[in-house]
């Protein structure tokens, strides 16, 4: 038979939103309650008092208090690098073949000279993220109407550990640095362990040194300013 205690706990410590707030005293505790009694309910299949949950909650701060437990959510995220990439522009297109054939022209021209190309792909659209230098280049290959033209958007880049990859919560962490400081973020892209996400010139460096400062115990991250 399940127990309340043991169910919170792997509920807790297997959300990060849920653990960084627990951790840190953020929730009342009792409005957690209302909103764990659902999910705790479908744990343990059937019905459940809230002062019964409260007690177990209670219980569950002091025992990570005393005994200083390590939830996984809540240690450094390993960072291998960070870099940042200003003066960026992005073009965003609906998808066609002949797009797609032209993106591929642009693409292999920029980057030929090693110049910042970048290419998100969604549902129905596909945007192009360039240096803002290369903008004429993109209007001379791609005879498409961009659907958007964003200027004046800068980058930062991360590549994570390999081990974080199946960690749940990663991005969102480091999406929350983010939100924290009231940036947006435009877009993202990610592969395997590379992530960047795209925000306003003028947010950069604040959206950098807030993700430097949020792995500052990480020693394998090296800082690329380009």
């Amino acid at each position: 038979m399940k127990k309340i205690s043991s169910e919170l706990e792997n509920i807790i410590s297997r959300n990060d939103f849920l653990a960084f707030g627990f951790y840190n005293h953020i929730f009342n505790l009792s409005k957690l309650t209302i909103l764990l009694k659902p999910v705790l309910e479908a744990r343990i299949k059937k019905k459940i008092t809230t002062s019964s949950i409260l007690m177990n909650l209670s219980r569950l701060q002091n025992k990570f208090n005393k005994r200083k437990v390590i939830i996984d959510q809540l240690l450094p995220l390993k960072l291998k690098n960070i870099s940042m990439h200003s003066n960026l522009c992005s073009f965003t297109y609906f998808e066609t073949k002949k797009l797609n054939a032209e993106l591929r022209e642009c693409y292999s021209e920029i980057s030929k000279n090693d110049n910042y190309v970048s290419i998100i792909t969604g549902l129905n659209e596909i945007s192009l993220i360039v240096e803002e230098s290369n903008m004429d280049t993109v209007n001379r290959i791609v005879k498409e109407k961009p659907k958007n033209i964003h200027k004046n958007l800068a980058s930062v880049d991360i590549r994570l550990a390999p081990e974080t990859y199946n960690k749940p919560g990663t991005l969102h962490r480091l999406f929350q640095q983010i939100a924290f400081q009231g940036i947006n973020i435009f877009g993202v892209s990610s592969s395997f362990n590379d992530m960047s996400f795209y925000v306003e010139q003028k947010e950069l460096k604040l959206a950098f040194e807030t993700m430097f400062e949020f792995n500052i115990q990480a020693p394998m991250a090296e800082i690329v300013i380009k």
